[in-house]
């Protein structure tokens, strides 16, 4: 007896108590069996036919009945129950039910695990939908196991289907998009495309569908050119296999014409979106979704080609439709309205954008909260339209709001975003300062509010990164405990993270649990590991005031764009000062980065004749001077000291030296520092000196060093005739006085009972130094005497002619940046190191990755070496920047080819001064410069171009 249940095209519902009343009908034992098959097999064709017409509701009624049923009569029908619980978790994720679709799945992963084992593919099914499930919920530390479970069992079949693999490795990459594991996307997908160009039918929309997700992650990060490329691939494959006219065509022409757009091609970028807007309009039904998408787009480019009355057409139709298709509450329309009130202002239509903005702001605070960064740009974007209006005290109150909000989203995502996704967060809020700054700058005396905002976001975000990154990273990976809590804390603010970014009524009724949880480690953190309060710590300016002594100061230079009333490429520099008993930050406006950058580009190098005009004494050229610190003279009337902490091209000028005056100046990274000094007691009396390196290769001497490290053979220290005019830097030639300078230094620490190691000629490998913090604490004093390089951006040009080290050309500041060893001079050529040997040549980048937390003073004793690309207000990306992560307290580098004679002297008497007349380092270091100034008074480039950073 079979019972015929289908769906009726309205997706009626099936009379489930009909079907069960075949299970009571007076029929015998066998027919009764048939009929339960029967009414099963119905109640699951009925659900899979609602399923299909998208009513899961009804779906899920159905299949709960077929559960029952099942689990009554059929128990041992395991593949069944199996499918029906799947079934079941789909129409629950598609509802957004995401708990019980879980529930669900976890029923079937156990059954299958049970019946199947744990490699089969019933095992898979529920595996891998599961990890989608918590993919999409938010849950993306509960997801990522489930998903590399899933690709194991893939990997292990007797016979792997590649289509299925290929198409398993896409689910992963877009999963990877919405992660902190922004590295791991174009992995997944790149091995996705080759594999499906290698075995598979490339003519596939799935493939199409490859190719746009992996423009879109090249887009979000920034990687505009591989964008158009793939886009374009992608543009050409749906036009193959859908036409001209199909929505998936339209959707590629949007994303490659916002390729266009990052690249400056705006011009490119209109037909495509004309196009896209005409597909879409033509479309039966009309999504109006997809529509107000385009055309805000095509609005958007408009406003940027000054084509007002377009852009306002278009940005209205697309207000209207998300309006009549979303209603007023919906972070869409926010986005669409936001956009017209942008259009507005630049118009000058300011009354009219006012109401826009405003309706934005409303909706952003009501669905997304505040703890969001489109809250955060509509409400700077609405600071800025009141500033505008004349309304400051209003636009100073917004700004605050927004350093506050900022504050927040930065300290969360240092615990769960890797290094540079982080420094690209940090960059996103450096709008916010410029806006402050410019603010400050228009106005002809800035509020108190308005200077202590821009003090406040500079202590934010000056250094943040490195700060944080490196001392988090140092403070957790000592202590297992730590370190396991730290990672349970990071998938925590990476849950939330995700959560905050949906609307209010969306997010997981389990988010307060998951902020308890995460505070609730965060506390457990701060009261266990010494240090991890400090690093994740917001201070104030008057924080920092609190802590100046009378005859004291701090200031914070600023570098920003202006970004107002218009923004444009002008670069300005600013001061902001505090003194004890200030009731707010001091704003100075300084001068343009185009009046100092030709200057600091002449006096480089080896231009001795132009660094000693430039540092002349008072008498000599003050242009310099009467740039960066004649404006502050009247604020530092009487100050002794002064804790400045520099920003862009002042990292590449030695302050003190330009000063003129005698006061005192102490160069910091950020003047928190003031406030949350290192800590960490360095007290041992153990020493690493690298000098005298032989940068040739000698593969016996070589080998026998890398052998027999721990055997110290200075037999290859030769004594070279000291030549006057060797220069640090110039060539990869032999440094005759770097070995006389460690060895010098090693009878001062000898005579301070210090237990030293010496490393030099063919012993100076480049093993030696990253070996220092494994397996014992680092030293307190490392020296390196060699030669250091930095090469500037290239810009994404490449040097041609020659074959150049792939050092020079990188697009990774940290790689451009390092220090020369044993052996560099052959690897640097192109030659390849020994078997099992570094090549010699340490970056910045390898150096970050070292452990010298126990290290107190770092001496760079060469050339060039406190140079790096400007980031931002992260500052100078290079070895400064390398070792501050690595975890040293006091650096001391170099802004220029320096001299080797006037080097070696400058730091034998460093060392003297510090270790046998007991001056602090800082002390000993001005002390030793002093006396270099007073032998060489009217020549600064033998002795200015040394600085030491805390």
């Amino acid at each position: 007896m079979k019972v015929s249940l289908r769906a009726t095209a309205s997706g009626a519902r099936f009379p489930v108590f009909l079907a069960l009343a075949f299970l009571v009908l007076p029929v015998g034992a066998y027919a009764q069996v048939a009929v339960r098959a029967s009414v099963l097999d119905s109640l699951q064709s009925h659900a899979n036919a609602l399923l299909s017409d998208k009513n899961h509701g009804a779906a899920i009624q159905l299949l709960d009945s077929a559960l029952v049923l099942c689990r009554q009569h059929f128990p041992d029908d395991h593949s069944r129950l199996i499918g029906l619980l799947n079934e079941k978790a789909k129409s629950h994720s598609a509802t957004r039910a995401y708990q019980q679709a879980a529930e669900a799945l976890m029923e079937s992963r156990d059954l299958s695990a049970r019946i199947f084992g744990k490699t089969s593919m019933e095992y898979y099914r529920p595996t891998y939908a599961l990890a989608n499930v918590y993919d999409d919920w938010g849950k993306y530390a509960d997801a990522e196991p489930l998903f590399l479970e899933s690709k194991a069992i893939l990997l292990s079949q007797p016979v792997r289907s590649d289509s299925l693999y290929v198409r398993f490795l896409n689910t992963m990459g877009v999963y990877y998009l919405n992660t902190p594991h922004k590295d791991k996307v174009e992995a997944a997908f790149l091995e996705a495309k080759s594999l499906w160009e290698k075995s598979l039918n490339t003519d596939d929309a799935a493939y199409a569908q490859l190719l746009n997700n992996l423009g879109h992650h090249y887009t979000v990060m920034g990687q505009y050119e591989k964008a158009e490329q793939i886009q374009l691939e992608c543009l050409a494959l749906r036009e193959r296999l859908h036409g001209k006219k199909h929505g998936l065509y339209a959707q590629t022409l949007l994303n490659l014409a916002r390729a266009y757009q990052y690249l400056g091609k705006k011009a490119e970028a209109e037909p495509l979106l004309l196009d896209a807007l005409a597909i879409r309009r033509e479309e039966n039904p009309v999504d109006s979704a997809r529509l107000a998408i385009v055309l805000d787009n095509l609005g958007v480019l408009y406003r940027e080609f000054a084509r007002f009355d377009e852009a306002e057409k278009y940005l209205k139709e697309g207000t209207d439709l998300r309006l009549a298709y979303l209603g007023s509450d919906h972070p869409h329309v926010a986005f669409s309205v936001h956009n017209l009130a942008t259009l507005y202002v630049k118009m000058g239509r300011h009354q009219d954008a006012l109401p826009y903005f405003e309706q934005a702001l409303q909706i952003r605070r009501t669905i997304l909260g505040a703890n969001n960064e489109d809250y955060l740009w509509t409400i700077r974007q609405l600071a800025d339209l009141h500033n505008r209006l004349g309304h400051f005290v209003l636009a100073d109150s917004m700004l605050i709001e927004v350093a506050a909000i900022q504050a927040r989203l930065l300290n969360d995502g240092v615990r769960f975003l890797s290094e540079q996704e982080l420094l690209d967060y940090s960059l996103t809020f450096q709008k916010n300062h410029d806006l402050a700054l410019s603010f400050a700058k228009r106005r002809d005396k800035p509020s108190s509010s308005l200077a202590a905002i821009c003090y406040d976001n500079s202590l934010l975000l000056k250094g943040f990164l490195s700060n944080a990154v490196g001392q988090l990273r140092r403070l957790t990976r000592v202590n297992k405990a730590a370190n396991e809590k730290y990672q349970a804390l990071t998938a925590k603010k990476d849950t939330l993270s995700k959560e905050y970014a949906k609307p209010i009524g969306n997010r997981s009724g389990n988010l307060l649990q998951w902020e308890d949880e995460a505070n609730t480690l965060e506390k457990e953190l701060a009261r266990s590991v010494p240090g991890y309060a400090e690093a994740i710590a917001s201070v104030a300016w008057n924080d920092v005031q609190a802590r100046l002594r009378p005859h004291e100061a701090a200031v914070e230079f600023v570098r920003h764009q202006v970004n107002f009333p218009n923004r444009n490429d002008s670069v300005l520099y600013a001061a902001l000062i505090l003194r004890p008993g200030y009731t707010a930050p001091r704003f100075v406006s300084l001068f343009e980065e185009r009046d100092i950058a030709p200057l600091i580009r002449g006096a480089s190098g080896k231009a001795d004749r132009r660094i000693n005009a430039l540092y002349a004494p008072i008498g000599g050229s003050q242009l310099l001077y009467d740039l960066v610190w004649k404006p502050l003279d009247e604020y530092l009337q009487g100050v002794k000291t002064v804790y400045c902490s520099p920003s862009g091209l002042l990292y590449r000028l030695n302050l003190n030296a330009l000063s003129g005056q005698s006061r005192e100046v102490v160069t910091v990274g950020s003047t928190r520092s003031l406030v949350l000094p290192d800590k960490t007691a360095r007290t041992s009396k153990e020493a690493c000196l690298v000098g005298g390196v032989r940068y040739t290769t000698d593969t016996t001497a070589l080998a026998a060093a890398n052998q027999h490290l721990a055997e110290r053979d200075w037999s290859a220290l030769n004594t070279v005739p000291f030549h006057a005019d060797s220069t640090r830097g110039d060539n990869w030639d032999y440094l005759p006085n770097t070995a006389a300078e460690v060895l010098e230094i090693q009878k001062t620490l000898r005579s301070a009972r210090w237990n030293i190691q010496l490393d030099t000629g063919y012993l100076a490998i480049e093993e030696v130094v990253r070996s220092l913090g494994i397996g014992k604490p680092a030293p307190r004093v490392l020296h390196i005497a060699t030669h250091g390089f930095f090469f500037p951006d290239p810009n994404g040009e490449r040097v041609s002619g020659e074959p150049q080290p792939a050092f020079k050309n990188s697009d990774h500041p940290m790689i451009r940046s390092g220090l020369l060893l044993a052996g560099a001079k052959d690897a640097w050529s192109g030659i390849k190191p020994p078997e099992n040997r570094e090549d010699g040549i340490l970056t910045a980048y390898e150096i970050s990755q070292m452990n010298l937390s126990n290290t107190e003073l770092v001496v760079l004793s060469a050339c060039e070496t406190g140079l790096g690309d400007i980031e931002g207000n992260e500052g100078v990306y290079g070895l400064q920047r390398a070792f501050k992560i690595a975890g040293a307290k006091y650096l001391l580098m170099s802004l220029w080819k320096v001299n080797d004679l006037t080097t070696r002297e400058l730091m034998t008497d460093f060392y003297k001064l510090w270790l046998v007349n007991g001056l602090e380092i800082p002390a000993a270091f001005r002390a030793a410069q002093g006396k270099m100034q007073q032998k060489y008074p009217n020549a600064p480039y033998l002795w200015a171009g040394f600085v030491l950073v805390e």
